[in-house]
């Protein structure tokens, strides 16, 4: 069976991809309250999701944003994927920022491997 998208599939609309970052930070913050025991799971998913969003701040030249989201993953004791989030956006701002295509769905594997393996 094939897996056929909607027209109107939430996912098409460029409103609804602008809030999926909140719903899914909302998300993690519900799961973290009803399970804390959690939570060594849940900071690598936070901080994935800080990064990809902090690369679309970037992609669409919202340069406090993008700031505020790396100021953030420094407080979530995400150092390292800030600290390289800030090198790679510095250095090869270009390239970083088109890497997930646009889509927060999409989130490009390395974000994923960067996150998990630093914050282990």
């Amino acid at each position: 069976m094939r897996y056929r998208r909607h027209s109107a599939n939430i996912t098409g609309s460029a409103g609804a991809r602008r809030q999926m970052y909140e719903y899914e930070m909302l998300a993690y913050t519900i799961l973290e309250i009803r399970y804390p025991d959690l939570d060594s799971l849940l900071q690598p998913l936070r901080a994935s999701a800080m990064t990809a969003e902090a690369l679309r701040a970037h992609r669409e030249g919202d340069a406090q944003r993008r700031r505020a989201l790396i100021h953030g993953l420094w407080r979530l004791g995400a150092w390292q994927p800030a600290l390289t989030l800030s090198a790679v956006l510095r250095f090869s701002g270009a390239y970083a920022a088109n890497v997930s295509g646009g889509s927060t769905f999409t989130r490009p594997n390395w974000i994923k491997r960067l996150a998990r393996t630093l914050l282990k």
